[in-house]
């Protein structure tokens, strides 16, 4: 395990020396960049969500999607927020199982 992420003990902050710790961001990229490069296989089923939504809604409520799995017929959402999570569920939930041909989506809040 790295050590910058060792998360002491109560009473044992100070028992550990020497580890130089940073935080760092990273910007957001929208979720269709992302998905061509790790993960290609979902990029018809996003083409036809994006067809089906339109360009404006698409960048609205997908695009800012933190992550999707896909597994079988059953799908994940990793949403922004609860607002987000919501508004995924109340106008994408039917668009995104045809587009994706899947029975069972769940979305879930990052934050």
């Amino acid at each position: 395990m790295r050590k910058d992420l060792i998360v002491p003990e109560e009473g044992e902050e100070n028992a550990i020396e020497g580890i130089a710790t940073r935080v760092v961001t990273v910007p957001f990229t929208p979720l269709l960049e992302r998905m061509t490069k790790d993960k290609p296989q979902l990029l018809p089923g996003l083409m036809k969500l994006q067809e089906s939504l339109g360009c404006q809604n698409f960048q609205k409520y997908i695009n800012t999607i933190h992550n999707i799995n896909l597994s079988d017929n059953r799908m994940l959402i990793v949403a922004d927020n609860e607002f987000h999570r919501t508004m995924l569920e109340k106008e994408c939930l039917e668009k995104i199982m045809a587009a994706f041909q899947v029975v069972n989506v769940r979305i879930v809040a990052q934050g």
